[in-house]
């Protein structure tokens, strides 16, 4: 049997999976990385190999680096998608919307949305653009993806497509403790339009990602405009970054964001994906979140 993790031996919503291989008669079990879990954290390859199993263990943790980031720190692995021309333009400067990219590089960006548990954006994109933040790729859809928006007062409109889409996509809005006690009715209504609003102290990075990786999401993708994904790219609170190039420019000049990102130690050299016209450069930086 071949498993990307290794086989809990505890009771959770079904019984352990290591007794369901050993009474299947199973010989052998290639498992993809041990469970720092402290329920498993070795205990199921203990008990398959007492059981006289044969266990082998290529430790491919890549797959699971959000379960362990969450699992290890109390904070999920966070991704980041960013578009911008040749010479480093985010927008045109103007407040109509952009694609700066074409189809494929917006489908890769989809692709993104469906391999997270959640999509964070700001409130100044949902103000400016109205997205849905959906995965729109057939037969790879995504319905229970959280659409998280963080407005700090608490400004979502109810027309917005995130809330009137609330009560089929799950919809959650951080905000500040202060502002969600004087939105009064309008907090209400949210709510009844079935958004789910998580109010903190502050509106930190760690603040917003410990909050995230307590109510369960282990990997988080940052759609944002430049100003959230700035915060984020300051606090270097970014795994990896997917950056989409397009050929054209807009002679308006490189975002502080970019000198920024430009800064932020890299693992590697970066993987770089041909995507019709477009280019997208994957990075893997450098976060500081965990201790």
């Amino acid at each position: 049997a071949y498993v990307t993790l290794e086989p809990c031996s505890h009771h959770g919503k079904t019984p352990p999976c290591v007794n369901a291989l050993m009474d299947a008669g199973i010989k052998r079990v290639v498992i993809g990385a041990s469970d720092p879990d402290p329920r498993v954290s070795g205990m199921g390859i203990t008990i398959l190999k007492n059981a006289g199993i044969e266990v082998t263990e290529p430790k491919t943790a890549h797959p699971h680096r959000g379960f362990f980031r969450r699992v290890q720190y109390g904070l999920p692995y966070v991704m980041m998608k960013i578009a911008t021309t040749s010479d480093g333009a985010m927008h045109d400067g103007t407040s109509t919307r952009v694609n700066i990219t074409g189809e494929l590089a917006q489908r890769h960006g989809h692709l993104l949305r469906g391999q997270v548990e959640a999509v964070l954006t700001g409130i100044g994109t949902v103000l400016a653009d109205d997205p849905e933040l959906t995965c729109r790729i057939r037969g790879y859809e995504h319905p229970n993806l959280i659409r998280i928006i963080a407005d700090r007062q608490l400004r979502t409109p109810l027309k917005s497509k995130l809330v009137r889409t609330a009560e089929k996509q799950p919809t959650w809005i951080i905000t500040l403790a202060d502002s969600a006690e004087k939105a009064g009715s309008h907090a209400i209504e949210l709510r009844e339009h079935g958004v789910n609003i998580i109010a903190l102290e502050d509106m930190s990075p760690r603040t917003m990602l410990t909050a995230l990786a307590k109510a369960g999401i282990a990997r988080l993708l940052i759609e944002a405009g430049p100003a959230l994904s700035q915060t984020f790219a300051e606090a270097n609170a970014v795994d990896t970054l997917y950056w989409y190039k397009a050929p054209q420019t807009m002679n308006r000049g490189e975002t502080q964001l970019l000198a920024i990102l430009s800064k932020t130690p890299r693992h590697a050299r970066p993987e770089q994906l041909n995507l019709g016209a477009d280019t997208c450069e994957i990075i893997e930086l450098n976060s500081c979140l965990p201790d």
